[in-house]
């Protein structure tokens, strides 16, 4: 492949995916928002039109949930319009589509099993209806794109973007002594960065459609939590730095059923075994 272009460079995801060789592509272009408004359709095709990528994988977002909450229509110009307007250039130009989506759009399912990608939705913040209807709307225009639901990712702060996610927070809290509080009856994947990278190359060969993608968690986030602990030779100090309560109302369940991106050749770690894996990667 020649050119994949990639938005949101300076997110999380984003930003791992710029990295040179991270994926299959002679050229990755990296847009700037001056350079592309995705917002702005017009500014989309002026440059779409110049550069003709064959791939995009759209990760530029509003993804704090408490910012979407206080400016919903900041949210909606971004989060939907944008992508959007990702979905018809790409049509305009035969590109493939991948949209960086959410495990948020579960918060309204409950129970406590893995959740497939056909389950009935009722998300319960404005980021994941967002993401929700962003998922519909790029389908209808573009049947061939994927919209990857992603969960909670993790890595080390190393020269990339940061996210406060598992293994940092346990690593925080244990050189910091600063006790942790987490939820024992609140289910979510957690998924290590550097696979959901990998994986890409799969995706861009995908049948169109919305996959859940990453890694499979078992047990709860307190039990994620100790098992990282544990992970990082510090077991001992569980009992003073971990403690677990209860979620307010119904238990909360963002578990996802991965079988679908695990049918079309894509592969992840459990939770645990991806933590395992990025200490060997980043020794401490």
């Amino acid at each position: 492949m020649d050119k994949i272009l990639i938005t949101g460079k300076s997110g999380f995801v984003g930003a791992r995916m710029a990295i040179p060789g991270a994926l299959p592509a002679k050229e990755i272009l990296c847009p700037t928002h001056g350079e592309m408004d995705i917002g702005d359709y017009d500014s989309v095709m002026r440059y779409f039109d110049a550069h003709r990528p064959e791939a995009v994988v759209h990760s530029a977002a509003i993804s704090d949930i408490g910012e979407c909450e206080q400016d919903p229509e900041k949210s909606m110009r971004v989060n939907v319009m944008g992508t959007v307007n990702m979905a018809k250039a790409c049509k305009e130009v035969g590109a493939k589509l991948l949209f960086m989506s959410t495990d948020q759009v579960y918060t309204g399912n409950g129970g406590a099993d893995p959740i497939p990608e056909d389950a009935p939705l009722a998300p319960t913040n404005v980021y994941a209806l967002h993401k929700l209807e962003a998922e519909n709307r790029m389908l209808d225009i573009l049947p061939d794109s994927c919209a990857l639901r992603l969960t909670w990712m993790f890595d080390m702060p190393v020269r990339h973007q940061v996210s406060k996610g598992l293994v940092l927070n346990c690593i925080q809290s244990l050189m910091r002594n600063e006790p942790l509080r987490l939820c024992n009856n609140d289910h979510r994947g957690m998924t290590y960065v550097r696979e959901v990278v990998e994986n890409i190359p799969a995706m861009l060969k995908a049948p169109g459609g919305v996959y859940n993608y990453g890694s499979e968690t078992y047990g709860s986030t307190y039990e994620t939590f100790c098992k990282t602990f544990e992970a990082l030779g510090a077991a001992h100090r569980i009992e003073e730095l971990l403690s677990s309560f209860p979620a307010n109302g119904e238990p909360r369940n963002l578990l996802m059923d991965t079988k679908k991106a695990q049918s079309v050749g894509c592969v992840f770690s459990e939770t645990i075994e991806g933590v395992k894996r990025l200490l060997k990667e980043y020794p401490l």
